[in-house]
């Protein structure tokens, strides 16, 4: 069984995706809290961590399904399954 780095099936691409737009919109959130000062952009910086949050774990589950239904095998597959779970823990 051959292990890749993307994924080849759709719900794999798409948790994929999910994850790195949530890793995307972490780091707004610590850009944003550095920048502004923190208590000044407090609900900006409350809204891009929840929908990183959100997507995180859409895509862990989206991962989840590619990897028991489809037989997904690729690294940012499980890279994205491992985001969400860290993000469950974190709630």
């Amino acid at each position: 069984m051959k292990t890749h780095l993307l994924p080849t099936t759709l719900r794999g691409r798409i948790g994929t995706i999910l994850a790195v737009l949530a890793l995307l919109e972490f780091l707004m959130a610590y850009v944003f809290a550095q920048l502004f000062n923190g208590s000044r952009s407090q609900l900006l910086i409350t809204v891009f961590d929840l929908t990183a949050m959100i997507a995180a774990l859409t895509g862990a589950v989206m991962a989840i399904l590619a990897v028991r239904k489809d037989r997904e095998r690729s690294v940012l597959a499980f890279f994205s399954i491992f985001l969400g779970i860290s993000t469950a823990v974190f709630l």
